[in-house]
């Protein structure tokens, strides 16, 4: 009889062992979890800042990520129409940081620039203050309003629109994947 020589699939396999968390890894998680604040705290110190109190004295014993985070959330909850006042303090607090960062960076350069070189420190740069791609946007436009009408900045405007260009796309094709991937298909 012909046999064919190789691997037998007759052959017990050895059951597999679930590797371990370690401890460094799970006292981390503890450790965010202790630090992120629950969903009730954070609505009561909504409610005191709406109410007057200072955003710094409301968010003042938060790390600084845990506040962006908390910053955008009120910002995208809070509409535009009914809270204008409000929402122009938290788009100040978001938009501030970044706008001096990428200033400090790419503000009044001129002659010998290269943007390939360029476009990853700007990414970087906005992604440490906004890590979703519509905060992203959001920054960047606003941002881009902000610097336009000052002279120097053609070179940061136009990072900025470039990768708006590749940016807003994006966003959009992620949108609709979101709002659309319940629908059936029927073209089928």
């Amino acid at each position: 009889m012909n046999r064919i020589e190789g691997l037998s699939y007759n052959t017990v396999s050895q059951p597999t062992v679930q590797p371990s968390v370690s401890s460094k890894h799970q006292h981390s998680f503890e450790q965010a979890l202790e630090t992120t604040p629950d969903q009730q705290m954070l609505k009561e110190r909504q409610q005191r800042w709406l109410q007057g109190e200072p955003l710094e004295n409301v968010l003042g014993d938060l790390d600084p990520a845990t506040q962006r985070k908390v910053i955008w959330q009120w910002y995208q909850a809070l509409s535009s129409d009914k809270q204008p006042s409000q929402r122009a303090q938290l788009q100040a607090k978001l938009i501030a940081p970044v706008q001096e960062r990428l200033w400090s960076q790419f503000g009044g350069l001129a002659g010998n620039i290269k943007p390939p070189l360029d476009m990853p420190e700007l990414r970087k740069i906005v992604r440490e203050f906004a890590p979703t791609g519509r905060q992203q946007e959001t920054v960047l436009l606003e941002v881009l309003g902000e610097i336009k009408p000052i002279p120097g900045n053609e070179y940061l405007s136009d990072l900025i629109r470039q990768e708006l260009k590749t940016l807003i796309p994006r966003n959009g094709m992620v949108d609709n994947l979101i709002r659309n991937s319940h629908k059936p298909d029927l073209e089928e």
